[in-house]
């Protein structure tokens, strides 16, 4: 079984996996890709508007998306926190296919955060109203949260409880 098929059947939340899969693919209709249709608007990412809007700038290389990551890495016990597209997808593909809790979390984290930003992106774009990375995280935690506690059926070593510490997960539910 592909990392895709734990993604979608293993906790993960469909909306956010389907927008998962098309961003690895992608697919994502990023401003980088537009001109193929006759877009000639403005390129710039809305978040930093420094570089154009693709795929790998707008969720890792934009400071305002990588702060974002790197914030849920470090929660997620990471210290050293991958900020380029590639390598996150070689790393979840490789690391991240078990059931373990870190594992779950990993494509739990991911999927959401990838979601997230995408949604404030379209804020952004179709309504002009910016997030500020505070207002996203405040989204991607309790979604990640929720699904972990729900599924409770992770064994309660020290790494598991240290996880469910720094992510605000009741110890009371079984881990």
């Amino acid at each position: 079984m592909d990392w895709w098929s734990l993604i979608w059947f293993n906790q993960a939340i469909p909306k956010k996996a389907f927008l998962l899969w098309l961003a690895v693919r992608n697919r994502l209709t990023t401003v980088d890709r537009l001109p193929t249709w006759g877009y000639k608007g403005d390129t710039q990412c809305c978040f930093c508007r420094h570089g154009t809007e693709s795929r790998d700038h707008l969720f890792f290389n934009c400071s305002f998306s990588s702060q974002i990551w790197e914030i849920c890495m470090k929660r997620r016990n990471f210290s050293n926190p991958l900020l380029d597209w590639q390598n996150v997808v070689e790393e979840c593909s490789r690391k991240c296919i078990s059931k373990k809790l870190k594992s779950v979390l990993c494509r739990l984290v991911l999927s959401s955060s990838v979601y997230n930003i995408w949604r404030a992106r379209n804020e952004i774009k179709h309504n002009g109203r910016p997030k500020t990375e505070e207002q996203i995280l405040r989204s991607i935690f309790p979604e990640v949260r929720t699904r972990i506690s729900g599924k409770g059926n992770f064994k309660k070593n020290e790494e598991n409880v240290n996880i469910c510490l720094s992510w605000n997960i009741d110890l009371s539910i079984p881990v």
